[in-house]
């Protein structure tokens, strides 16, 4: 998804923007300061907005096109007869959806098929 690289660049921004805020000095400790505005990190605030993502796609709050392209496996016809059609698999067909997304949504919420019923 994202390198190494570029989440350090986006974190270094957020830790400017958190220095602006207070007007911090660039020697002072950031985590208080962020903390103190209540903003994640960046690696942390990926996988929340992922998670956030499912979980509309799954109410079928987001947008059109990314809601018909996540769904459970209970609701193909063709694989209500399988043993995961019982669990809470997710089945992605945008690349948008990693395997990673999916594997978030699924250790946040282990059975996701009663959320927005």
């Amino acid at each position: 998804m994202f390198t190494v690289t570029v989440i350090n660049r986006m974190q270094s921004v957020l830790n400017c923007a958190a220095r602006l805020v207070f007007s911090a000095s660039r020697y002072d400790r950031i985590t208080p300061l962020l903390t103190q505005l209540q903003w994640l990190n960046v690696p942390e605030r990926i996988e929340f907005k992922l998670g956030v993502l499912v979980y509309r796609c799954l109410c079928q709050t987001a947008p059109p096109c990314l809601a018909e392209e996540l769904y459970q496996s209970s609701v193909v016809e063709a694989r209500q007869r399988l043993r995961s059609a019982s669990t809470s698999s997710l089945v992605a067909h945008a690349p948008v959806f990693q395997p990673s997304a999916i594997e978030l949504f699924r250790s946040l919420l282990p059975d996701c098929g009663t959320i927005c019923r």
